[in-house]
């Protein structure tokens, strides 16, 4: 059996240092999974949304860059 080269698993782009992220999903486990992931990517700059709050004001509030919804917000 010929040896099969196995595909070259790319490394993870580095985020930008300065991106702020900011997290809006409704479900409070996924908000973590995200935080986590980011995290785990090098990413120390994402917070969380808090429901309740304005989105728009938070979003202005945190100076965030990326924004992470899921759609289904009631704002």
């Amino acid at each position: 059996m010929a040896n099969k080269a196995k595909p070259r698993k790319s490394p993870t782009a580095p985020i930008p240092e300065g991106i702020r992220f900011l997290i809006a999903h409704e479900n409070q486990n996924i908000r973590k999974f995200l935080l986590g992931c980011l995290q785990g990517m090098g990413c120390l700059n994402a917070v969380e949304w808090v429901p309740g709050r304005a989105i728009l004001g938070t979003l202005l509030d945190e100076g965030a860059h990326v924004l992470i919804v899921n759609g289904e917000t009631p704002e």
